[in-house]
């Protein structure tokens, strides 16, 4: 009987060490197959049980541990208090806390909005935390506030009583700061465009109006009711128009509409700018004008020294008559050819509406035709090649060339070709430019040429003089006299003129 009675009170220690949390202890079993060894078997049997429970009970808390941690959300677990039993690392950081520091605190601690949770009940919190729309301001440890999406979920005891709360904290912090910048921007962007001295509309696809700002409702002469969703009054078709534009209450002025393909708000479209260029079209149409004025004023000019100079013709004429010395009438006759290559200039440029150049070939051609006049020529005596590249050459240069061909032709008719003379009579002249800035013209005939004996460079004649000067000193080029077959005259220079062009 004592036997059984510590038997029983072993087995009684044993249930007492597991009531405590102590599994390692076991029930004796003595082998004698009666009911207090078939209760020490059922109790061992218990005690594994309870240990295999329990170990399995702290893989799963390990595991929904280190699942909680692997999160990028601050998670805390509450309490039916709404004191937090849990904090993973996320929340520590975002909070600045320890975890030691967190447990058994108040949630509603790191809350802004201290009635929150008697603002919303635990069905409200359920289903705005699966829209996600739920934010409200953690307070940090060093007073930052921290603007977070919050979603719960509740662990039920007896699909009833709330046991636990699980919340979840998303930092929304840099999505706010994107969303604040990103509003400057729009802010910015719109009070550029608002206030914008340039007219800015926006119309779709279909042309009609979706923006306009307070520019363009004023070079349009209207409200911003009567044309936003309306259609446009252009066409957007061109790219780029000019369109009347109201300035002030009764002024008129000129628009300038440009089109590009744009879209605003997701829609496509076009986006249209209306520039005033009213004080520029009056500038270019005052310039205009003045360029006008100056080039009848020009006009009048070459137009006066024409007549001058052909008063100085007139008047050369005149005193050739009344003098008898052969040798002055000769040299009058010559100053009269001079005189002549200028005015025929002057003509050409009165005739012409481009009062700053002269066709080179044109001038020239006219220049010998006066000089087989003045000789008493014509073309089926002397036989004129032009090898002109079609050059358009200012004034400056255009009398410096005229004297040369002037003095130079004149050699040759009066002296190439004699009444022995029975080949074909020849006149060849070019003038050739290869890079718009250095020429070479050639004065040649087929005559009997120069003597040997006379040096262009050293001769007296005021002719050859003439030439000399205006080569070297005028176009600071080089002349060169080559005999073969005749006289021909070689004239290299570069020349940068004011206005000058090659028309193709």
């Amino acid at each position: 009987m004592k036997n059984i009675e510590e038997r029983i009170k072993k087995m009684v220690d044993v249930v007492l060490e597991m009531a405590h949390g102590n599994f390692q202890a076991q029930a004796e079993y003595t082998g004698q197959n009666d009911q207090l060894d078939s209760l020490a078997v059922g109790i061992n049997m218990m005690i594994e049980e309870i240990q295999n429970g329990m170990e399995q009970m702290e893989k799963e808390k390990n595991y929904s541990k280190n699942l909680l941690q692997s999160t990028n959300d601050a998670v805390f677990i509450l309490n039916r208090q709404l004191k937090i039993e849990f904090a993973n690392d996320v929340a520590q950081r975002l909070l600045g806390y320890k975890e030691k520091e967190l447990l058994d605190q108040s949630f509603i601690t790191f809350l802004k909005n201290k009635s929150f949770f008697h603002e919303h009940s635990s069905n409200q919190l359920q289903k705005r935390s699966k829209t996600n729309d739920l934010i409200e301001i953690l307070l940090s440890r060093y007073g930052k506030e921290i603007p977070a999406i919050l979603t719960f979920s509740f662990r039920l005891i007896e699909n009833t009583k709330i046991n636990q709360i699980i919340c979840a904290a998303r930092d929304i912090s840099r999505l706010k700061e994107t969303e604040k910048r990103l509003q400057i921007t729009k802010d910015s962007f719109f009070n550029i465009v608002e206030k914008n001295a340039n007219g800015i509309i926006f119309v779709n696809n279909q042309h009609m109006v979706r923006y306009i700002n307070k520019s363009a409702l004023i070079y349009l002469r209207t409200e911003k009711k009567d044309i936003l969703n309306q259609k446009f009054p252009y066409p957007v078709d061109n790219k780029y128009q000019e369109i009347e534009i109201w300035l002030y209450e009764e002024i008129k002025g000129i628009g300038e509409m440009t089109v590009v393909e744009s879209d605003w708000n997701r829609e496509k479209g076009y986006l249209i700018t209306i520039r005033d260029v009213t004080d520029r079209r009056i500038s270019i149409m005052e310039l205009k004008n003045s360029l006008d004025e100056k080039d009848a004023l020009l006009h009048e000019i070459h137009h006066r020294v024409k007549n001058n100079l052909q008063m100085l013709l007139s008047l050369n004429r005149l005193s050739k008559r009344y003098i008898k010395d052969e040798e002055a009438r000769i040299m009058l006759q010559e100053m009269q050819n001079r005189i002549k290559s200028m005015a025929i200039s002057h003509e050409l440029l009165y005739q012409s509406k481009n009062f700053y150049e002269l066709s080179v070939r044109n001038y020239i051609e006219k220049l010998l035709q006066v000089q087989l006049q003045t000789f008493y020529l014509d073309e089926e005596e002397i036989k004129i090649i032009y090898d002109i590249d079609n050059l358009f050459l200012d004034m400056d240069i255009m009398i410096t060339i005229g004297l040369i061909v002037n003095e130079l032709s004149t050699n040759s008719f009066k002296y190439a070709f004699p009444d022995n003379f029975t080949e074909e009579k020849l006149f060849i002249i070019s003038l050739k430019s290869s890079d718009r800035r250095n020429f070479i013209m050639m004065i040649k005939d087929n005559g009997i040429g120069i003597p040997e004996k006379i040096d262009i460079h050293s001769s007296n004649t005021l002719g050859m003089r003439l030439v000399k000067l205006l080569v070297e000193n005028q176009l600071e080029g080089e002349l060169k006299l080559r005999r073969k077959t005749g006289t021909e005259y070689i004239i290299e220079f570069y020349w940068k003129p004011k206005i000058f062009k090659q028309k193709k």
